[in-house]
């Protein structure tokens, strides 16, 4: 039978060769990605309890996204005052309920192959690396047991002390049992498969985003991007922090229902030749993406490389894509590349 040969590229080294390596054992492109979440993991105190989403598309997969959003806290308690002003407002208020665990799992159980303990190896032996073993035992056992060890009492009660309501936050017990990641069909236009990105977005603190590509030897295509906050509060002792994602209660205001996905733009694709998905891309960074006029700008006189990159430059310096181009058939390797705007390249 015919073999795609495999292809992937993360935000860091660290990624890229997890993703490579376990695409070299047979495993999928989702198993890629995650393998390359938990890598970022390990070094990146944030990524864990980020907003994470996963695209994925191909032959025998079908096209899907799993939105694994951070999450309004509050379930279950009733509405709190709520604050005045800025001033006077606590961390905790801001802290938003992490449903990264759900969403891993969920895209695994759609087209994981290697088991998850395994993709998360990479994450632990980094975070070792780091001297940060609280971390390390926290990503091994999401590894083993997907969301449960987020609902554990051992972290649970850690996160309460961060933003629980003794600390001015409106996490509650019920947000940890009750936090889902969605799965569904993703936004597609002709050309393209790519997350529809929220009609609003309230005042969030500046974020850090990590992005893997990867295309299987199947051909299948997956991007997966985390967006999370690198200035939030450590969730101790298990060196994680914690993304100030959450829309704060505020006196005289509607508060965000309890269990609304916070959902930010997310610049990530799936290009598409009719119904055939032939590239994988991820920008870095938080912002809405025309991908329409990426499309268009695909032409017999633009490569996809160049199209991207005019599009950057377009957006200002500092912007970085990775991308994942499926071979025309089974007998052509496909490539990954890295691709900078003029101003950020170094």
């Amino acid at each position: 039978m015919s073999r795609w040969s495999a292809a992937a590229l993360g935000t860091e080294p660290a990624m890229t060769e997890a993703a490579l390596a376990i695409l070299a054992k047979g495993g999928t492109s989702v198993d890629a990605c995650i393998a390359g979440l938990f890598a970022a993991a390990g070094s990146r105190p944030g990524v864990l309890l980020g907003s994470m989403v996963l695209l994925v598309a191909g032959t025998g997969v079908g096209s899907h996204v799993f939105d694994g959003s951070a999450v309004q806290p509050g379930l279950g308690a009733p509405r709190p005052r709520g604050f005045v002003g800025d001033d006077d407002l606590p961390v905790g208020a801001r802290i938003a309920v992490a449903a990264s665990g759900t969403m891993l799992a969920a895209a695994h159980a759609h087209d994981g192959s290697v088991p998850m303990s395994e993709l998360a190896t990479p994450g632990v032996r980094i975070a070792r690396a780091c001297r940060a073993a609280g971390r390390a035992n926290l990503i091994r056992r999401v590894g083993e047991a997907g969301p449960i060890a987020l609902r554990e009492a051992s972290f649970t009660r850690s996160l309460l002390e961060v933003a629980g309501r003794p600390e001015g936050g409106n996490i509650t017990a019920e947000d940890f049992a009750e936090v889902q990641a969605s799965v569904g069909q993703p936004a597609m236009i002709d050309g393209a498969i790519h997350v529809q990105a929220p009609s609003s977005m309230h005042d969030v603190p500046s974020l850090e985003c990590v992005v893997n590509v990867a295309c299987d030897h199947r051909g299948v295509l997956a991007v997966v991007h985390c967006a999370y906050d690198p200035q939030g509060p450590e969730v101790t002792p298990h060196e994680v922090v914690a993304s100030r994602l959450a829309v704060p209660v505020r006196r005289g205001v509607p508060r965000v229902r309890p269990g609304t996905p916070i959902r930010l733009p997310v610049p990530i694709a799936l290009l598409t030749n009719g119904e055939v998905p032939w590239a994988a891309v991820g920008i870095e960074g938080v912002f809405g993406m025309d991908w329409g006029h990426v499309v268009s700008r695909v032409a017999p006189d633009l490569t996809l490389e160049q199209s991207l990159r005019a599009i950057l430059e377009e957006g200002g310096p500092g912007r970085r894509a990775l991308t994942v181009i499926r071979g025309s058939s089974a007998d052509v390797a496909p490539r990954a590349c890295e691709i900078k705007s003029a101003d950020s390249v170094g």
